[in-house]
């Protein structure tokens, strides 16, 4: 593997390019999915060739429990999505009035995303960067979403930290990930146990936000490919206080 050192990336803000020297692992998921993945780690590579692939990964339905919560952000809220991958979720929100950053490591992804928002006529930002070392700027966001992004611990406090940040005052993030239960199903997800979450992970990650939503519940995922069966999730909606 290259040095790390060596690599860079971009942060796309509208027209402009920024380029950012990136530092961290490039070997953290942003929400494996499907049982013949077995890998420890995942690489931007294995990524953009998923993203690459004939079909969307996901599918271009947004997360069931985003849509189920997406009247709590306030109208043209702006709103950053944590690993968005091609942009389901992001493009939704969009959709809806909302002005909508995608953030993740793939390139691939980020190109879907921008395909699948111009032909539902929305804008979405694109953001390309490693969000093990990103930093989003304080009070810029009425709400931040992560939807099925797995982390080792340390970096998975980060970042929910980092997203309480970068809330405004009243800001909400949503989240719903992969639970420990998820071992026991076939429907996606890691492998690696360290990297699902419990509740109390959520609880304490988020010990200085509002809780308003913390759950752990069976479901059925109808996500694309790689997500498809009996699940055990997770779920959060937490505030911003003053």
């Amino acid at each position: 593997m290259a040095s790390l050192n060596a690599r860079r990336t971009f942060v796309y803000r509208s027209s402009s390019v920024l380029e950012r020297p990136l530092v961290g692992n490039l070997e953290h998921p942003f929400g494996i999915g499907g049982p013949k993945e077995r890998r420890p780690s995942m690489s931007v590579d294995f990524w953009n060739k998923r993203y690459a692939e004939n079909e969307p990964a996901y599918g271009t339905e947004p997360n069931d429990f985003l849509v189920s919560e997406v009247n709590r952000f306030v109208p043209a809220a702006d709103v950053l999505c944590l690993g968005e991958g091609e942009g389901r979720n992001a493009v939704f929100l969009a959709k809806r009035g909302m002005n909508v950053s995608a953030l993740d490591y793939a390139s691939a992804g980020l190109q879907r995303t921008r395909e699948l928002a111009r032909a539902q006529g929305v804008r979405v930002e694109p953001i390309l960067a490693d969000l093990t070392t990103f930093e989003p700027e304080e009070n810029r966001y009425d709400g931040v979403i992560a939807i099925f992004v797995h982390l080792p611990p340390k970096e998975r406090i980060r970042m929910h930290h980092a997203a309480l940040r970068a809330l405004r005052p009243h800001g909400v993030f949503i989240a719903e990930y992969f639970s420990s239960d998820q071992l026991r199903f076939s429907s996606g997800g890691p492998k690696d146990p360290t990297m699902l979450v419990r509740i109390d992970d959520l609880r304490q990650d988020f010990a200085m936000g509002r809780i308003e939503r913390l759950e752990q519940q069976e479901v059925e995922l109808r996500e694309g490919r790689y997500h498809q069966g009996r699940a055990s999730v997770v779920r959060i909606v937490v505030y911003r206080n003053l």
